[in-house]
């Protein structure tokens, strides 16, 4: 049994298992050799590749969602949110399967 802190302070037991976990790299420029050798790193194995795109620096800004803007470049922002969505519930539905 492990032992871990809850979000009050007080400590409880519970068996630690591993979690599965899906790493994504976000803001990606591929034309930076800074970023290609972290993507060659084994901690982004099989990593969902999100790059950076000028709709996810504005949106925020523009009081919108990246599904509610128009624009050049929006409609691949939102295929790369969707992109991993489904990379999420694929994970899910292996994870229920005994394979994460």
């Amino acid at each position: 049994m492990g032992r871990f802190f809850r979000g009050d302070g007080r400590n409880r037991s519970a068996s630690i298992l591993p979690k599965p976990f899906l790493p994504v790299a976000n803001r990606v420029n591929l034309k930076r050799a800074e970023h290609r050798r972290r993507l060659e790193d084994s901690n982004l194995a099989g990593a969902i590749v999100i790059p950076e795109r000028s709709a996810f620096g504005s949106y925020y800004e523009l009081g919108e969602t990246v599904f509610s803007m128009r624009g050049a470049g929006v409609a691949k922002a939102r295929e790369d949110i969707l992109r991993v969505g489904q990379a999420i519930q694929k994970r899910l539905a292996n994870t229920g399967r005994g394979t994460a």
